[in-house]
C-alpha cells in the first residue's frame, strides 16, 4: 500500500507515495503474464494472514470493516436485475421470476458463509496495480484503490484479477492463475481447501460479472458513461465460463431461459 506523506482528515485529503507509471498490462491492454502471476503470489500472501474486522486508527479510534454478507452480495447482484436485464432482455422481468433470481442468491450467499473469509480489497485488477520494477518479489506490486474493503471470501479478489473486467483476460491464462493461487495457498498450509475454494471462485466470479453487467448498463443510462458498454461483451464471455460449476447450474438456467444470455 502506498505510504502517508501527509493527511487532513477533517477534509478528506491524504497525500501519499507515488508508485510510478508502470501497469501489469502492456502498451496495447494486453495482460503480462508474468505480472499477473505475481499478483496471484501477492494475493497468495495477503491471505495467509488473519485480518480481524476491527481496524485500530493513529487517532485512537477503531474502524469496523464492513462484512461482504448475505445482504451486500444480494444488493450487488440485484443490479443485473435492475439494469441489465431490461437493456437486454427488452421485457420487463415479472415478480415470479425477480423471486426465483433472490432465492438462487440467497442459497449461493449462504453457501459461501463455509469458505474461507478474509480481507477483500474490491477492485484489485489491472487499473489499481501498479507495477514496480525495481523492488522484488511481492513488493513489485503497489496497490491502490482499496478503500472499499470488506471481509469476505477470499476468492472473490482471485475472480476480479483472473478475470480482469477491463482487459482480455484469456481462459488459459485464468485457469494458470487460479492453479497458481491454488498451489501457493497450498504451499503455505496443509489446510487449504481446494474443492471449497473452486466452488468459492466460481460463486464470487459469477456474483461479479452478474454485477458489473448491471453498473455498465446503469454508468450507461444513468450517468451518461456509454464508454463503459465495451466491457459488456467481455463480462458476458467471463460469466458463461464461471457458470459451468454445477453449483451454479441453477443460476445458468435462470439466466438461459429469463436473460437469453
Amino acid at each position: 500500500a502506498p505510504k502517508i506523506k501527509s493527511q487532513d482528515l477533517d477534509e478528506g485529503l491524504l497525500l501519499i507515495e507515488h508508485f510510478g507509471n508502470d501497469f501489469i498490462i502492456d502498451a496495447d491492454r494486453v495482460p503480462i503474464a508474468e505480472r499477473y502471476m505475481a499478483s496471484i503470489e501477492f494475493l497468495a500472501k495477503l491471505h495467509a494472514h488473519s485480518f480481524g474486522s476491527k481496524v485500530k486508527l493513529a487517532s485512537g479510534q477503531s474502524y469496523q470493516i464492513p462484512a461482504y454478507d448475505e445482504e451486500a452480495i444480494l444488493i450487488e447482484a440485484d443490479l443485473l436485475l435492475q439494469w441489465y436485464a431490461p437493456a437486454h432482455s427488452k421485457t420487463d422481468i415479472t415478480n415470479e421470476q425477480a423471486d426465483v433470481f433472490v432465492n438462487i442468491w440467497r442459497k449461493l450467499a449462504n453457501r459461501i458463509k463455509d469458505h474461507e473469509q478474509t480481507l477483500v480489497l474490491r477492485d484489485f485488477h489491472s487499473p489499481n496495480i501498479i507495477w514496480r520494477d525495481q523492488e522484488s518479489g511481492t513488493d513489485r506490486i503497489g496497490v491502490i484503490d482499496f478503500q472499499d474493503a470488506v471481509i469476505g471470501p477470499a476468492s472473490y479478489d482471485v475472480a476480479s484479477l483472473a478475470q480482469d473486467a477491463r482487459v482480455d483476460v484469456s481462459e488459459e491464462l485464468e485457469t494458470q492463475l487460479v492453479n497458481h493461487y491454488i498451489k501457493c495457498r497450498k504451499s503455505d498450509t496443509s489446510e487449504f481447501n481446494e474443492q471449497a475454494f473452486l466452488e468459492s471462485y466460481a460463486i464470487m466470479a459469477t456474483q461479479r460479472a452478474t454485477k458489473l453487467l448491471g453498473i455498465f448498463i446503469r454508468l450507461d443510462k444513468r450517468d451518461g458513461k456509454p464508454t463503459y458498454l465495451q466491457h459488456l461483451p467481455r463480462t458476458q464471455t467471463y460469466i458463461k465460463r464461471s457458470l459451468r460449476h454445477p453449483i451454479l447450474n441453477e443460476y445458468r438456467e435462470w439466466l438461459e431461459s429469463v436473460i437469453k444470455l
